[in-house]
């Protein structure tokens, strides 16, 4: 499946989705869930699960266990 590096995909998704930086400069969508404090930028990794199985259920897989441990 090919989905566009776009943040309409990931708001289309269900997630509260925003451009951002690093701190190099460099553009980077960042997401979270709706309700959620902490927003997690998009890498490539989690781009390349979320083409081969789909943009909600590659987050939950990646977000899962930051959510249990962060403050």
């Amino acid at each position: 499946m090919e989905i566009p590096y776009k943040v309409k995909t990931f708001r289309d998704a269900g997630l509260e989705a925003k451009w951002s930086k690093t701190s190099t400069g460099r553009p980077i969508i960042i997401a979270r869930r709706p309700g959620t404090k902490q927003f997690y930028f998009i890498s490539a990794s989690v781009y390349f699960d979320m083409k081969r199985f789909g943009i909600a259920e590659a987050w939950e897989s990646w977000t899962v266990l930051a959510d249990v441990f962060s403050l």
